[in-house]
């Protein structure tokens, strides 16, 4: 690995970025990366690459990441993520190129590349390529920390298959292991919502109990926006900032990033809000909004949401 001057300082400064990253602070994250460049730090490129793929310049993030290969090969992460910001510019041949260089690495975190691969074979009309990678990860002893996401690709992909009673079968086993009280569960009910749906299925039971703890997977949103369908008139497409306060007694609130699509401001709010928790939607104002499309024919609803972003009185 290509080590800088300070290695502390440069841990310091990417781990600072990637706070700034999550909370959507782009351009503050992007002046790190600079710094942590030009201090030899390779952690540099990964945080502008992600910097430049947050504010929409993919083929920029794209070129960074070619660059930082061809100086740094050795790095299977820096390959995984080109291999994904590739596959979602639609170059899936390079993103597969990118993921099997990855997988030539040492000390690869072989689940989350397969993973990552089992993605792009996915997009690439390979749904039996893509089941074989997250078979591998499924029968592992130990479940990753992305498991939920795993057991999602490949109820896909078996319905795809045709066989998506055996994708319903795969997400209620998963559910049967869990406890009531298990954090899992809500993201497990949206799974099953959406495997219901796929089958042709009442859903309502399940998508209740994951939207009540805000759960906001991309299938799950294609749910939504059909089940509660929304009316626009000149729709926009916006990037969206919430906070929201929260009960607890160690959390005061939290962030969520949206991309939406809506008329104005208003309804925006609106939309994402329905997509948090029960308990965060009340209180949910804008941080941070952008038009990032004057016009649009995407269908009115909330297309992207991250995860919770949580903060504290400090």
């Amino acid at each position: 690995m290509w080590f800088g001057r300070d290695q502390d300082s440069a841990y310091d400064l990417e781990a600072k970025a990637h706070g700034l990253l999550d909370a959507g602070r782009t351009d503050e994250a992007r002046a790190i990366a600079e710094q942590l460049l030009s201090m030899g730090w390779s952690g540099g490129f990964e945080v502008k690459a992600l910097a430049q793929q947050q504010a929409g310049e993919l083929p920029g993030a794209i070129a960074t990441l070619e660059e930082a290969v061809s100086k740094v090969p050795n790095l299977w992460h820096l390959w995984q993520l080109l291999g994904n910001l590739r596959s979602d510019a639609g170059d899936l041949d390079g993103a597969l190129e990118a993921m099997n260089q990855a997988l030539g690495c040492e000390a690869v975190s072989e689940p989350a590349l397969r993973f990552n691969r089992a993605i792009v074979q996915h997009r690439r009309g390979e749904p039996g390529k893509a089941l074989d990678d997250l078979e591998m990860i499924m029968a592992l002893p130990r479940p990753p920390e992305f498991a939920e996401d795993v057991l999602s690709l490949a109820a896909r992909c078996l319905s795809e298959l045709g066989r998506a009673e055996d994708g319903l079968t795969l997400v209620e086993s998963a559910l049967e292991a869990c406890a009531e009280d298990d954090p899992r569960r809500p993201r497990l009910e949206g799974e099953r919502a959406v495997a219901l749906d796929r089958l042709g299925r009442d859903p309502s039971e399940s998508f209740a109990a994951a939207s009540e703890a805000g759960v906001a997977t991309q299938d799950l949103l294609a749910l939504r926006r059909r089940l509660h369908p929304a009316s626009c008139s000149a729709p926009k497409r916006f990037r969206v900032v919430t906070q929201s306060p929260m009960d607890h007694p160690e959390i005061k609130g939290c962030f969520r990033i949206f991309d939406v699509v809506a008329d104005d401001e208003a309804q925006a709010l609106a939309l994402a809000a329905d997509t948090l928790p029960a308990g965060a939607r009340d209180g949910a104002a804008i941080e941070e909004s952008a038009v990032i499309e004057e016009s649009t024919e995407l269908e009115p609803g909330v297309h992207a949401a991250s995860g919770l972003i949580y903060f504290g009185d400090e």
